[in-house]
């Protein structure tokens, strides 16, 4: 077992009565380097989570086990394969479903440059141990097969999306009951595959469900992007669907990023225009049994600014959503965004950022999700050295009272509650309510009232709501301390509180 590194920086979110704590742990691996960029890839299931580190070792890669014991989170394994070869990006990819990961190694040249290698890894008695190296027969060089990997129950996905000159492929893999070794069982492509496409981009898989981002695609203008839905019938993968949004651009790269969770999926476009140039988006489709996959809602930032590429990562969990956003606050820190299915309506909860953000963290570049816990990758962090990485869990979040939603009695009047704490260093919890449907505006302002931020600009519906405030102005730039006002104005409704900031 390798010596763990914990650190635990507690409390993120002081919330209102009847809401749980939000509480932020930063994980970083045991023998971090410069350049290891831990935290491109996470993956959660349970109480384990894998952190990939592609750059470890000029580029072979590693991943990193973690398990949540009393204590907190440890990690108990890391691995680099023996055979892993230089720059195979072993870790661009990982998933685990329960007692099952795999790892993607796009580099990998067993079958040339860039042909690409998947491994798997199970949990055993005595710990988690690598099973099997997977390459298809028909890879070749240039292919990137373990670009993108997911797993749901005895079913393994891996896309190779640089086959046939960038066209992609994704290949299916099932474990024969039998032997209990896993073996292909399918080629999934799309039924209209053109060059560059990326088919396989991004995947996910939920039961007998298959989703294929190809960010390429051309469908709605250069670049566009569109995705795949496939389903398992008798055993059998066939696609059941194609979807473009429905008000698709040229470089909106929709297809970035996909998920799924039961009758939800959630698609990323990080190009997007929305909000403002390249701000980025997501959509989320429900499926219905007569109809297929139908759009449902476009999720974007409540405070997208230029090239924030909010949709580059997603992760989907029942009624709750994250959306990375790598880009956001101008300098790159990053952010990611909670949002909350509540009578069909998804609805911004909060915006995760770290504690200790700094510029070109890239905070959000990749998000997993499961029953009230997020990571949350920042493969730029710098605590180890130049881009070593980071990546921090936030947990309890889904228990709390989400917007939109009452906590106890209903809401009768319009009040924006003293922040907490107060004085802050480094960030605070503003809560605030809404007796009815309002346009809401919640701004920073200093003493000279100078307008300093915008924490919220949106029409919301009545409820209670909570908002953070990590004492940044609007490009992410730290201030000084002082005293500023923060302005809550709801249609009639104005009133102001004094906020005391101490470095």
């Amino acid at each position: 077992m390798l010596r763990t590194k914990l650190i635990l920086f507690g409390l993120l979110w002081a919330t209102a009565s009847h809401a749980q704590d939000v509480q932020e742990f930063k994980l970083l691996p045991s023998d971090g380097q410069l350049g290891d960029v831990f935290g491109f890839a996470v993956a959660l299931s349970g109480k384990t989570v894998i952190v990939g580190a592609n750059g470890k070792d000029f580029d072979k890669g590693a991943t990193y086990f973690f398990e949540k014991s009393d204590i907190g989170w440890q990690e108990v394994v890391k691995f680099i394969p023996a055979d892993i070869a230089p720059t195979a990006y072993y870790g661009f990819s990982v998933a685990i479903d329960g007692n099952v990961a795999v790892v993607g190694a796009r580099n990998d040249d067993d079958k040339g440059a860039f042909a690409g290698a998947i491994y798997l890894y199970e949990r055993t008695a005595s710990g988690w141990l690598q099973t099997a190296k997977i390459i298809p027969d028909d890879v070749r060089a240039l292919d990137y097969f373990g670009h993108a990997v997911g797993i749901s129950g005895e079913t393994i996905i891996a896309s190779a999306n640089g086959d046939d000159v960038n066209r992609g492929v994704v290949y299916v893999f099932g474990r024969d009951e039998s032997s209990g070794e896993w073996q292909w069982q399918a080629t999934l492509v799309a039924d209209d595959r053109s060059q560059d496409d990326v088919f396989g981009a991004s995947v996910a898989i939920d039961g007998d469900d298959i989703l294929v981002g190809a960010t390429s695609s051309d469908v709605g203008g250069f670049q566009s992007g569109s995705a795949y839905f496939f389903r398992r019938e008798n055993g059998v993968w066939q696609q059941s669907q194609k979807i473009a949004p429905h008000d698709g651009a040229s470089e909106d790269l929709f297809g970035a990023s996909v998920d799924l969770s039961g009758d939800y999926a959630i698609i990323g476009a990080i190009g997007n225009d929305e909000k403002k140039p390249g701000a980025g988006a997501a959509y989320i489709y429900q499926h219905d049994a007569q109809s297929g996959w139908q759009f449902q809602a476009k999720l974007t930032a409540s405070n997208g600014e230029t090239q924030d590429q909010f949709g580059n990562a997603v992760a989907l969990d029942g009624s709750d959503v994250v959306v990375g956003a790598l880009m956001q606050f101008s300098s790159g820190k990053g952010a990611a965004y909670h949002f909350r299915r509540t009578n069909d309506q998804w609805i911004e909860q909060r915006i995760f950022t770290a504690s200790d953000a700094n510029a070109d963290d890239r905070f959000g570049n990749a998000v997993a999700l499961e029953n009230g816990v997020a990571v949350i990758g920042a493969r730029y962090k710098d605590d180890m050295g130049y881009n070593s990485g980071a990546a921090y869990i936030f947990s309890g979040f889904t228990k709390t009272v989400g917007i939109g939603e009452q906590a106890g009695d209903a809401i009768r009047t319009f009040a924006l509650h003293q922040n907490y704490p107060n004085p802050f260093n480094p960030a605070t919890a503003i809560v605030y309510e809404l007796a009815a449907p309002a346009k809401v505006n919640i701004a920073v302002f200093d003493l000279t009232g100078r307008l300093v931020n915008v924490l919220v600009d949106n029409v919301l519906p009545a409820g209670q709501f909570r908002a953070r405030w990590d004492g940044t102005d609007r490009s992410g730039s730290m201030l000084a301390s002082g005293i500023f006002l923060l302005k809550m104005q709801a249609g009639e409704f104005i009133q102001t509180r004094k906020m005391t900031l101490l470095h």
